[in-house]
């Protein structure tokens, strides 16, 4: 049995050009592991927590809950001063739970009534930006794309993310670092895995944490797109890096490709 939100329809994952690529069998969380391709077993220590959930305690608490998360309609200033205080209780945790912290902005998300409108100053730049909000560990920004352009295989050093499809398409082909340095040196050579690709169309959605789907690359798809970007950062002056990705794999099966970075620019 499956419960969606009234606005689920709004708001929504990727159907068929959303791949993931983790093979049955791979536990993904505690507890959690890949069963088939959108199906997850939950056992063990995870089923403990999730049948002690405060929300499966009481049928009226699972009745308000369901109610908030189906109501109405948010301004873009209702979602930061709801998201903000968020964002600072992660950065200040000693344990932060990314995804779940990712996942809540994603479900405020669903309810944006309007993005702003975008003042991007790039004139006919196939690629323009255009900030909405940033505060010291919390930004809000828009990026549009023509038909064809693109953000290539850049990461997200100590910041995570949710991608919002306002218009149009972009495609994302998203990455993980392969081994346990997420930033290796300037000169070195290392591996990075695919573990995903999507393309997301108004109200599609995609996340990404500091270790999770931290590398992507992203195109504009036919007649250009625009998304809706949401950083944390951890350090304030968490970035971006470019690297050269080979067109290749070096492992098809685990979609493997060497990686370099860039030395300057894009």
């Amino acid at each position: 049995m499956s419960w969606f939100p009234q606005d689920f329809e709004a708001c929504r994952l990727p159907a068929e050009e959303y791949m993931q690529l983790e093979a049955p069998g791979t536990e993904i969380a505690p507890g959690v592991t890949v069963e088939r391709r959108g199906l997850f077993k939950i056992g063990g220590a995870a089923a403990a927590l999730l049948l002690a959930s405060p929300l499966l305690r009481g049928q009226e608490k699972v009745k308000k809950a369901a109610q908030k998360a189906g109501s109405g309609k948010i301004s873009m200033a209702e979602f930061v001063a709801e998201a903000e205080p968020l964002a600072k209780e992660l950065v200040d945790a000693d344990e932060p739970n990314e995804d779940a912290y990712l996942m809540h902005l994603a479900s405020l998300l669903c309810k944006l009534d309007n993005a702003p409108a975008f003042e991007g100053r790039g004139g006919e730049r196939p690629v323009q930006m255009s900030r909405n909000h940033r505060s010291p560990h919390f930004a809000v920004m828009q990026i549009k794309m023509a038909e064809g352009s693109s953000l290539p295989f850049h990461d997200h050093y100590e910041y995570n993310g949710v991608i919002l499809g306002l218009e149009g398409a972009v495609k994302v082909r998203s990455f993980e670092m392969v081994g346990e340095e997420l930033r290796p040196g300037r000169d070195e050579k290392f591996e990075i895995r695919e573990t995903a690709t999507a393309t997301l169309t108004k109200g599609r959605l995609s996340t990404l944490s500091r270790t999770r789907d931290n590398i992507h690359d992203l195109r504009g798809g036919e007649g250009g797109g625009r998304v809706l970007d949401i950083f944390t950062f951890f350090p304030d002056n968490g970035g971006s890096k470019y690297m050269e990705v080979e067109d290749e794999p070096v492992d098809a099966e685990r979609k493997v490709y060497k990686a370099s970075w860039r030395s300057r620019g894009r």
